[in-house]
């Protein structure tokens, strides 16, 4: 059989294989659009996840920063309240230490006084002839076993 007898004879079935072989083309294209479409899609919706965690982390981050922020205002406010306080005691102590000094001057100066109203009560003394009476001094005493009076400390 020659090549175009094959052909007439053949025709109907030749233009149903290139009907399904075309059929089959397109099913294979459209199978490959749609996977495409697909992955596309997917990859899209994988970057707005992306971005709504990126978001959503971002809103979590602002309000912790947010929350530190304000610790950080109230624990530096009751610092430096905490020093006005500290400030006050260190004053109120310089001049508690001021006044006791100005006291303890005020005694000395007055023991002073007093040695010297002493001393010249003694010259008096000397001048008259009278003997310069000894210093006073004051023994502690306890009661023995046996109801007598000793020293404190004496063994005996």
């Amino acid at each position: 059989m020659d090549f175009p007898t094959a052909i007439e004879k053949y025709w109907t079935q030749a233009a149903g294989v290139a009907a399904a072989i075309g059929a089959l083309v397109k099913m294979w294209i459209d199978a490959r659009a749609k996977r495409r479409t697909d992955a596309v899609a997917a990859a899209a919706a994988r970057q707005v996840a992306k971005l709504d965690l990126a978001r959503l982390a971002r809103e979590a981050a602002a309000e912790i920063i947010q929350t530190l922020r304000e610790e950080v205002d109230h624990w530096t406010a009751e610092v430096d309240k905490l020093r006005h306080e500290l400030a006050e005691a260190r004053q109120e102590h310089a001049r508690m230490i001021v006044s006791k000094e100005a006291e303890i001057s005020l005694r000395d100066a007055r023991i002073r006084e007093l040695e010297a109203k002493v001393g010249a009560y003694r010259r008096i003394l000397l001048e008259h002839g009278w003997r310069d009476p000894e210093p006073l001094t004051f023994d502690a005493l306890e009661v023995t076993a046996d109801g007598h009076l000793k020293p404190m400390g004496d063994p005996g």
